[in-house]
């Protein structure tokens, strides 16, 4: 610690610039307690390979909703209140309304959520879940006091 407190500059490993240690991320596992980059650096790093993810990013896309709409062929891609049939606008709702429960289960990511759905008989995933469309969906939580906010 006392060699963190010491230093006043770094020198960037990329633009090999001698900059003040505020211009750096902060990294508690370094032996020093800073990213070698600048913080400059370390953002168009992040920026270009974010860039050059992009048909990673669209593959996901398409594999999310593959799953999604696999998911909603189990409910036959309607509204279990009102019939409402568009995909785009379906969503899984927990009927005994404990999905941020189970969303801390899965560590909010939908992948997970969606295979383990896919991993449920028939029989199970309809004793547990429904389909409603967005409208249905909020209403329900209005109903039965499911918000975190009070409206």
């Amino acid at each position: 610690m006392l060699l963190i407190q010491k230093m006043k500059t770094l020198k960037c490993c990329l633009c090999e610039k001698e900059l003040p240690v505020n211009m750096f991320f902060r990294r508690n596992n370094r032996p020093r307690g800073y990213v070698s980059a600048c913080k400059k650096c370390t953002n168009e790093r992040a920026r270009t390979k974010y860039n050059s993810n992009g048909k990673l990013a669209a593959r996901m896309r398409k594999y999310r909703n593959n799953l999604r709409k696999q998911i909603f062929n189990k409910f036959n891609n309607i509204c279990f209140k009102c019939g409402f049939n568009d995909w785009r606008a379906l969503q899984i709702d927990h009927i005994k309304g404990n999905g941020a429960e189970e969303r801390k289960k899965f560590g909010n990511t939908t992948v997970y959520f969606y295979n383990y759905l896919l991993s449920l008989s028939d029989e199970e995933l309809h004793k547990k879940y429904q389909c409603l469309c967005a409208n249905c969906n909020w209403i329900k939580r209005y109903e039965n006091k499911e918000l975190y906010r009070n409206f």
